[in-house]
């Protein structure tokens, strides 16, 4: 069985029997870490067979994104079943709190089990609650239904899971420290909280400084963001706490293929670095390349790949006190950067940089490999301003509508090359656009219906640049600066 990650709308885990072509949902797995399959055996054992779809329509189905942030963190010492809770009176009380909180909130009713119904069993889930050091501060237990249970059709029609996306924890900070809201809404906040208390039991945490791995700091009204405790942690794990630094996460003249010769390393160990540094990418715009471009040898890496993870780690070690601060700025509310490269490609298909600001605070960046091939820099920049750029700007103008409940405003997109931009501005086609793909040209109904405004920006200024290559030293750490990102 191949996991292929979790069940939206349950506790189950999804997987793949590569025997069957079937997948699955089961909350019982037993994961081999150390175990790896030969696909390319796999592949040619099976490659005769014939595969048989069944079509069938998906109802009510909400799409939230393509990359959601979701991300399993490894967790120590926490039970799996009630028998090694029940050992220890930490869980024992954390327990107890459970229940008190389901009794006194009504939770349930006893009721008659209708007719042709099966009732949904409960498991109680244990958690841990950890500071920025790792440090355990509390026990938590959690009494869930078994969704993973259910059928499709018969107990339930659609499900819903709200993610919450780094991308809106960032612009909420921005939108926070740009108008000094820490101080200005304690009032507001007292009247909400007392309105809920009335029906539930809330707990004051204090000023948010610690989330989900990222340590927040809040000081005059400005607030940071960074990741120490977790790059400490990344380092330890990967025996380099104690590594040389380096000022680069990765010499320019690096050329990584998946038909890189050499020996093949322990893939397991590639990949958990591999999910751990990505984790780390949520403060760290300066790894997006580096990071994105090693993502693509998980199945067979090879010596070189994890000679280049490890410089990536002797950077983290130099730069881990590195992180983004967001303040009181002057300027245009969102503003984008787009940019693409050819450097490294493989079948003409480039990389796409873009990385966008709130009043000069960046909140929004990503590196993506583009999945149409293109014939120059013109058509890579052209790409990358529609299938990356323009679709997360009406994303991000939306949500800032919502959130402050303004006017939506046009969004500035900054692209470097002259030609891309007169082909967004020009609707018809001719010679330099006939062979890109017609969905493409989506961001020319964006200018043309003024939701997205395009100027250029020169070479010098293009702060997505470190996003779709490997720079020079002195250059990487002009834009790593430009971008946003320091050491206070």
């Amino acid at each position: 069985m191949v996991y292929l990650g979790n069940e939206q709308g349950s506790k189950g885990y999804r997987l793949f029997d590569p025997t069957t072509q079937k997948i699955c949902v089961s909350r019982v797995v037993k994961f081999k870490e150390n175990e790896t399959r030969d696909w390319k055996e796999y592949i040619s054992e099976h490659i005769n067979d014939e595969s048989k779809w069944t079509d069938f329509k998906i109802e009510n189905l909400e799409v939230i994104s393509e990359h959601h942030d979701q991300v399993t963190q490894p967790t120590e010492d926490e039970p799996k079943n009630y028998k090694e809770a029940s050992s220890n009176q930490k869980w024992i009380e954390a327990m107890k709190v459970e229940l008190d909180f389901i009794n006194r909130n009504n939770t349930w009713e006893l009721t008659t089990l209708p007719k042709g119904h099966k009732a949904i069993g409960l498991k109680l889930v244990f958690k841990t609650k950890k500071d920025a050091n790792g440090n355990i501060i509390k026990h938590k237990a959690r009494l869930v239904a078994k969704g993973y249970i259910q059928e499709h059709g018969i107990d339930f029609k659609e499900v819903f899971t709200p993610v919450a996306r780094m991308e809106t924890i960032r612009l909420l900070l921005a939108i926070a420290a740009n108008n000094k809201w820490e101080a200005h809404h304690l009032d507001e906040i007292d009247k909400f909280k007392a309105q809920m208390e009335e029906k539930f039991k809330m707990s004051n945490l204090g000023l948010l400084a610690y989330y989900l791995g990222i340590e927040v700091t809040q000081t005059g009204g400005d607030i940071s963001i960074k990741q120490s405790a977790y790059a400490n942690k990344i380092l330890k794990e990967a025996g380099m706490i104690d590594c040389n630094e380096t000022l680069i996460p990765m010499d320019p003249r690096t050329r990584l293929t998946k038909l890189t010769e050499g020996t093949m390393v322990n893939s397991t160990e590639y990949q958990s670095l591999i999910r751990c540094l990505r984790y780390l990418l949520h403060t760290r715009p300066d790894l997006s390349y580096s990071v994105g471009l090693l993502s693509r040898f998980m199945q067979e890496p090879k010596e070189q790949h994890m000679k280049a993870i490890r410089q990536v780690l002797r950077y983290v070690k130099g730069t881990k006190d590195y992180e983004i601060t967001y303040k009181l700025n002057r300027g245009n509310k969102i503003q984008g950067l787009s940019d693409s490269s050819g450097v490294n490609t493989q079948k003409g298909k480039g990389t796409t940089g873009i990385i966008f600001y709130y009043v000069k605070s960046p909140i929004s960046w990503s590196t993506q490999k583009q999945a149409t091939e293109a014939l120059s820099s013109c058509e890579f920049e052209f790409i990358a301003a529609t299938a990356a750029a323009a679709t997360q700007a009406l994303w991000i103008k939306r949500l800032l509508s919502k959130l402050t409940h303004s006017k939506e405003e046009k969004v500035t997109i900054m692209v470097d090359n002259k030609s891309a931009i007169a082909l967004m501005k020009n609707p018809v086609f001719h010679g330099r656009s006939k062979n890109i793909d017609t969905k493409y040209h989506f961001i020319r109904e964006c200018v043309e219906r003024e939701d997205i405004q395009v100027e250029f920006v020169s070479g010098e200024y293009q702060k997505a640049d470190i996003l779709t290559k490997a720079l020079p030293k002195n250059k990487f750490l002009t834009m790593r600066q430009l971008i946003g990102l320091k050491e206070l």
